[in-house]
């Protein structure tokens, strides 16, 4: 019975592999006969191993329902006893098959043919194709290949590129940066000081403590002067005061609708003295004589914040670069990155030409240009059209100097090889340097005459609370300060100056108020046995309305009225112990305007309009 199985299994699986052979090519059979041999007898014996297993069963069974029969049973034991036997020896010889299969197997790869179909038998009984594999392993190579070409192209086309852009930006960004926090902080300094847009004032007071004789008269008494003028309303408020505690003494003089009127300090009186004929040049002489300019507040911040993005645009006509460099401050060499913006004849001829346009694009910036220089729109147009000579050696370069990516600490001024400015500052030591010169030596980059220089420097050496700060003017040392605070709240320092074999000391302290534009300060100074001490105060607008008065109380002039005005405030004035200061008072600065106004004749000035 078992006979037959094992002929009829081996029957159907040779059929099998004569389908198997018949799909396949001859020279494959041919080539893998011996393997093929060897894996059937293989098959051949798990099959028989399994048919038994099965018969065994079936003995197994009918012991079962035999009930002791034990003549089956020991046969069934004989049987089994045999099948061990036979299975080792199989085992043996079915390892000793498989390594001659492996040996074939190998020596089929070394021939370059199929490697996978002399195992499909004992696994799947699936052939695979070799060409399959190699083309699946190709399309992977291809890929990886693929991806590495696309990155490399992605890295030279785009990131490279992208990198020396970003490398070249850098100092450009760096410069941008300087000029932005510079006009930040121009402009924040002028919108705290510059009050109003057409009116300019100031009021100032002062208390003198001196034991220098020609200083005697103005000591222990506390002397004020004011003045305010409006051009675009034509109003003018001058007094001249002397304050006693909180109380103010002087004479009020003021031009309101075309009339000059005058008050004293202790009467209600005001008094009309007649027509006055001034028109807007006389008004803003005024101003002019004060401030030597009338700007209105909102076009100079106008002009300075536009200017900054010009700037900028004009920073792109220039060559820049950076490169490694060494600063000294304080003595200590420090490693710094150089970002240079260089500007040769070329570049000013284009800088020139697209400042020019950049201006006309703007009519409002171009007004005030043109108010600036002192010139009509006209005149400054044609100014700005005119071709510049420019010498074709001229080189000037703008340095700036980082640390630590774009921590800044210095910035310099270089022309033809001529440094003229430079201010280095690191871990609060500072170098400042500024040569004022006119040495065409210099400035075409040969050597320089010290007598035609004007050179101021200081060098700062930060200690535990102060700053040393040396003062140096071509060369020779003239002052040492020791700075406590230097802030735009305040600033404290005390001095020591060396003048004509002297020295001064003393020290200067300054508190501003920006809310109210005021100015607080302190200042003393001593001179051998001699000594000064001054506070001032110094205010730059009112809330006060210029010439601000009622009609009611206005009286036609007269000169009894005038006397009896005088006389009655003079009066008051003995009676506080301030008659004698306040005519000294008023007498020094009737001087000084008389001698103002003398060299303004001399030098006509010229007339701005608000």
């Amino acid at each position: 019975m078992r006979e037959q199985k094992y002929a009829d299994v081996l029957k159907k699986y040779e059929e099998e592999m004569k389908t198997v052979g018949e799909a396949e090519d001859e020279t494959f059979i041919k080539e893998t006969s011996e393997s093929l041999s060897m894996t059937r007898e293989l098959k051949f014996k798990d099959l028989q191993k399994q048919i038994d297993d099965e018969y065994f069963e079936e003995i197994e069974v009918e012991e079962t329902t035999d009930n002791g029969n034990t003549e089956e049973v020991k046969i069934k034991e004989e049987v089994i006893e045999d099948k061990s036997k036979e299975d080792k020896i199989n085992e043996a010889e079915i390892k000793e098959e498989k390594a001659e299969v492996k040996e074939d197997k190998n020596k089929v790869r070394q021939d370059n043919k199929n490697i996978d179909d002399d195992l499909y038998l004992t696994t799947s009984f699936k052939p695979l194709k070799k060409r399959f594999k190699l083309r699946k392993v190709f399309k992977v190579i291809f890929i990886i290949l693929f991806v590495v070409l696309l990155f490399g192209c992605l890295g030279y086309f785009v990131v490279r590129p992208l990198y020396n852009k970003y490398l070249q930006s850098k100092p450009q960004a760096i410069l941008e940066t300087v000029i932005d926090k510079t006009s930040e902080k121009i402009v924040s300094v002028l919108d705290a000081n510059i009050v109003d847009d057409t009116k300019y004032y100031f009021d100032v007071n002062f208390r003198l403590n001196s034991n220098i004789d020609d200083l005697y008269y103005l000591t222990n008494s506390n002397y004020g002067f004011r003045m305010g003028v409006d051009p675009d309303n034509k109003l003018y408020d001058e007094m001249v005061y002397i304050k006693d505690g909180q109380d103010i003494y002087g004479l009020n003089y003021f031009e309101k609708n075309n009339k000059a009127y005058m008050k004293f300090s202790n009467s209600t009186n005001i008094l009309d003295l007649g027509d006055v004929e001034e028109d807007d040049e006389y008004y803003n002489e005024i101003a002019y004589s004060l401030e030597e300019t009338l700007v209105s507040k909102e076009n100079l911040l106008y002009y300075i914040e536009k200017h900054t993005a010009i700037f900028k645009e004009l920073l792109l006509l220039t060559d820049i670069s950076s490169t490694d460099d060494e600063l000294v401050i304080n003595g200590e060499t420090i490693k710094v990155v150089r970002n240079t913006a260089k500007i040769d004849a070329l570049a000013m001829e284009k800088i020139n030409k697209r400042y020019a346009e950049l201006l006309k694009e703007d009519t409002k910036l171009l007004e005030i240009a043109a108010e600036e220089e002192g010139m009509t729109v006209e005149e400054y147009e044609s100014y700005l059209s005119e071709t510049k000579d420019i010498d074709e050696d001229y080189e000037e370069n703008i340095n700036v100097y980082t640390v630590k990516g774009n921590k800044f600490v210095g910035i310099d001024f270089e022309l033809n090889g001529f440094r003229y400015f430079y201010y280095y500052e690191d871990n609060g030591n500072f170098d400042f340097y500024y040569n004022d010169t006119s040495d065409e030596e210099c400035l075409t980059g040969g050597d320089c005459v010290v007598d035609n220089q004007k050179i101021l420097s200081m060098a700062g050496v930060k200690k535990e609370t102060v700053t040393e700060v040396e003062v140096k003017y071509n060369n020779l040392k003239i002052a040492t300060l020791n700075v406590k605070e230097f802030s735009e709240e305040k600033i404290e320092f005390d001095y020591e100056i060396e003048y004509e074999e002297q020295k001064i000391k003393g020290d200067i302290l300054i508190y501003f108020e920006k809310d109210n534009h005021v100015y607080n300060i302190d200042l003393s100074c001593k001179v051998g046995s001699e000594y000064l001490d001054l506070t001032m105060y110094l205010g730059l607008a009112t809330d006060e309305e210029l010439a601000s008065f009622s009609e009611q109380d206005v009286l036609t002039y007269t000169d009894s009225l005038y006397e009896k005005e005088s006389v009655a405030f003079f009066d008051k004035m003995d009676s506080l112990g301030l008659s004698e200061p306040y005519i000294i008072w008023n007498e020094f600065l009737s001087a000084m305007m008389s001698s103002l106004e003398s060299s303004e004749s001399d030098t006509e000035a010229p007339i701005q309009t608000a």
